[in-house]
C-alpha cells in the first residue's frame, strides 16, 4: 500500500513539473509575442508619421504659388511640425512654375525609424495656357482653323502648330469636322473650369467705385487707371480711344457693331467685366495691330453670364481677346479671326477664320488659382 502511495506522489510530482515548465515556457513566448506586436507597433506608428510628412508636404505644395516658395515652406515645416517626422535632401528642379519635388521624410517613434522617399509634381495652370478650354465641349466647323503664333500684331509669316484645345471630362468632347483645323494638341483638361472665381472677382470690382454712366455716348474717353460703370455698352459707326489702363464695368449687355477700338499708346490696356451678355458684330477691328511684341493683348473680357448666347463673336474686323467666360456659350463666326486666347462652357468656332492663339500668354492670369499637384513616387526605403 505504501508503495502505491508513493507512485502516486512521484507522478504528482512529475506532472506538476511538466506543467510549470509549460507554463514557464508559455510566459516567455508571450513575452516574445508582446516584444514583437510593441515593435511593430512602434514601426506602424513610424510609418504613419513618414506619411503625415509627405501630406503636409503635399499641402504646402498646393498653397504655394512659386517653386522656390515651396521650398522654403518645406525647410520650415521640417522645424517646427510636432507630428514625429522630419523632411530631408529637398531637391526640386523645373522651373518657377512646373516643378517636381523631391525628398525623404523620415518617421521616429520611439527607437523605431521609417523612410519614406517621395516626388511630387507641382504646375501652375495659367487660364490661357491653351487656345482654347472648354468647361464641356469645343466644336471647330466650316473652314475655321485654330493655330498660335509669337505675339505682336498676327502675321503669317510667324504662325506656329500650337493651337491646343482641351475640354474638362473627355478629348470626346472636342467635336471637328476636319483633324487638320486644330493645329495642336488635344487633350483633357484637368483643371478647375472657374479658377478666378470670376463672381467674386467681379463683386470685388463693383464695390471698388468708378465713373457711372447709363450707355456709352460720342462724347465719352476713357483715361488712363480709371474704372467705367455702364448699364449698357452699345456702341455703332464709331471709334473708341483707350489712353493707359481702363476698366469697364458692364450689369448689362454690351453690343459693338462697325466701330474700332484703338489704343492711345502700346502699353495701353482694356479691361471689361461685364455681367450681360456680349456681341460684337460686322465690320468691328478690336486693336488691331495695335501693340508692340512685348506687349500681351490689350482687352481682356471676364463675363460671368451664364447663357447659350453669353459672347457672340462675328463679321469680317480682327478682334485682339483673352475671353475668360466659363459659365457662358462663347460663339465666333467670321472671317478674319480672333486673336487671343478663349476659356468658356461651350465654344464654337466656324467660319473661315478661326482663333489664332498667342503663345505669349502661357502662364498669365494665375491670379491665385492653386497649381495642378499630384504624386510621381511614393515607396518605403531603409537606407544603408
Amino acid at each position: 500500500m505504501l508503495q502505491k502511495k508513493g507512485f502516486v506522489l512521484l507522478s504528482v510530482l512529475v506532472i506538476t513539473t511538466i506543467a510549470t515548465i509549460l507554463a514557464f515556457s508559455q510566459l516567455g513566448e508571450n513575452r516574445l509575442q508582446e516584444r514583437i506586436a510593441g515593435n511593430q507597433q512602434k514601426e506602424l506608428n513610424a510609418r504613419l508619421s513618414a506619411e503625415k510628412g509627405i501630406f503636409d508636404a503635399f499641402e504646402v505644395i498646393k498653397m504655394s504659388t512659386s517653386s522656390s516658395a515651396i521650398a522654403t515652406e518645406l525647410n520650415l515645416l521640417s522645424a517646427t511640425n510636432e507630428s514625429g517626422y522630419t523632411l530631408q535632401n529637398i531637391l526640386w528642379s523645373g522651373s518657377e512654375t512646373d516643378s517636381t519635388f523631391s525628398f525623404v521624410s523620415k518617421g521616429i517613434f520611439s527607437d523605431a525609424v521609417a523612410y519614406l522617399q517621395t516626388a511630387i509634381n507641382s504646375k501652375l495652370i495659367g487660364i490661357f495656357d491653351d487656345a482654347i478650354v472648354a468647361c464641356q465641349t469645343v466644336s471647330v466647323g466650316g473652314a475655321a482653323i485654330i493655330d498660335s503664333y509669337s505675339g505682336g500684331p498676327y502675321s503669317a509669316t510667324t504662325v506656329a502648330a500650337n493651337g491646343n484645345v482641351s475640354a474638362i471630362g473627355s478629348i470626346d468632347n472636342v467635336i471637328y469636322s476636319d483633324r487638320d483645323s486644330i493645329q495642336g494638341s488635344i487633350s483633357e483638361y484637368l483643371g478647375e473650369c472657374d479658377p478666378l472665381g470670376i463672381a467674386a472677382v467681379i463683386t470685388g470690382i463693383a464695390t471698388a467705385g468708378g465713373t457711372a454712366r447709363t450707355n456709352f455716348a460720342v462724347s465719352d474717353d476713357f483715361t488712363d487707371g480709371n474704372i467705367y460703370f455702364y448699364d449698357d455698352f452699345n456702341i455703332q459707326n464709331d471709334d473708341v480711344l483707350i489712353t493707359g489702363d481702363v476698366i469697364l464695368y458692364i450689369t448689362g449687355d454690351m453690343t459693338a457693331k462697325n466701330t474700332t477700338f484703338t489704343l492711345a499708346t502700346d502699353t495701353s490696356s482694356l479691361k471689361i467685366y461685364i455681367e450681360g451678355t456680349m456681341s460684337i458684330d460686322t465690320g468691328s477691328n478690336i486693336f488691331a495691330g495695335g501693340y508692340t511684341d512685348s506687349d500681351a493683348i490689350p482687352l481682356t473680357v471676364y463675363s460671368s453670364n451664364n447663357t447659350v448666347d453669353a459672347v457672340t463673336l462675328a463679321g469680317n474686323g480682327e478682334i485682339y481677346i483673352n475671353l475668360y467666360a466659363p459659365f457662358g456659350d462663347v460663339a465666333y463666326n467670321g472671317n478674319a479671326g480672333i486673336m487671343g486666347a478663349i476659356r468658356g462652357k461651350n465654344v464654337e468656332i466656324s467660319g473661315t477664320g478661326g482663333l489664332h492663339y498667342d503663345e505669349g500668354l502661357a502662364g498669365i492670369g494665375d491670379a491665385g488659382a492653386p497649381p495642378l499637384v499630384s504624386y510621381s513616387a511614393v515607396y518605403y526605403y531603409y537606407p544603408d
